[in-house]
């Protein structure tokens, strides 16, 4: 009863804190995570925007974390990349900053959201920051799912297509190492993976157009084996023949990949002949 609660409780105010936290806190929550919050301060609020800061931090915290854990593996991949970029340097900061408030509720986290500081170099700005913690799960997506192959097989062309594979290199190390706040990642990469598609079927068209063992322009063309130059009498062996049917687009992968390996031999022709196909599900399709 009422007075069985007076006898083991009491009433306490609650620490609240101070006018100039409880602002710096509204701000920084709004730019980073989009949280709007009454500037009224008083214990209701303040229970109410904790517990929407920890809220919204724990649906981002496992995104962030991957986000960072894919980065470090791709920055050690491609040594091209500069460790100190705006990209990584973010995504690590987002991290920490994930940690370090959900160590926290009530007075405390509105006291350590106001004051927190990124360790990382360059330190990101909250926009900044709160971009790569939104984002995380699309970057994620958008890395995990690159054909990494298709792109590095067209950074190393030669030829008439090496130019165009230089600018393909230095628009991917652009976008990788700029934060998300600057340049979104998935679209660019969808981009940059349609050019380098562009870029391996016109070094392939070009191959095919080459006469039987024509070298770089101005060369004169040898037979295999460098024994002079090529005659109609001249015989050629077959690298590797085989026949696939009905494969999927994760298998034609593989087979491309296998394709392109063997056309970096010298002299190298390949004979194509191909047709796509689909099960119909309409009349119209017959």
């Amino acid at each position: 009863n009422i007075e069985d609660l007076r006898k083991h409780y009491e009433l306490k105010e609650m620490d609240l804190p101070s006018e100039k936290d409880w602002e710096k806190a509204i701000e920084r929550a709004g730019y980073i995570l989009g949280i709007t919050q009454s500037e009224l301060l008083n214990a209701s609020n303040v229970a109410k925007f904790s517990d929407n800061v920890r809220a919204e931090l724990s649906n981002y915290q496992e995104a962030c974390t991957n986000l960072q854990t894919t980065l470090d593996k791709l920055w050690t991949t491609r040594n091209d990349l500069d460790k100190s970029a705006k990209r990584l340097s973010t995504a690590e900061a987002a991290k920490s900053f994930i940690t370090d408030i959900l160590q926290t509720d009530g007075t405390k986290l509105i006291e350590r959201l106001a004051s927190w500081e990124s360790k990382t170099t360059p330190a990101p700005t909250d926009a900044a920051m709160g971009t790569s913690i939104k984002k995380a799960p699309d970057v994620n997506k958008a890395l995990s799912e690159a054909q990494w192959s298709i792109i590095e097989e067209a950074e190393n062309l030669k030829g008439s297509q090496k130019e165009k594979a230089e600018q393909l290199t230095k628009d991917l190390k652009d976008a990788l190492e700029e934060d998300e706040y600057v340049t979104a990642l998935a679209p660019k990469i969808n981009s940059i993976q349609s050019q380098a598609l562009t870029l391996i079927r016109a070094a392939i068209k070009e191959t095919q157009q080459q006469e039987p063992g024509q070298g770089e322009p101005g060369e004169t063309a040898k037979k295999p084996g460098g024994t002079g130059p090529i005659t109609k009498d001249d015989q050629y062996v077959t690298i590797k023949e085989q026949e696939e049917k009905d494969l999927s687009p994760a298998e034609f992968q593989n087979v491309f990949n296998e394709i392109l390996d063997l056309m970096n031999q010298e002299n190298a022709r390949i004979e194509l002949s191909w047709r796509i196909y689909k099960k119909s599900t309409d009349r119209s399709d017959k």
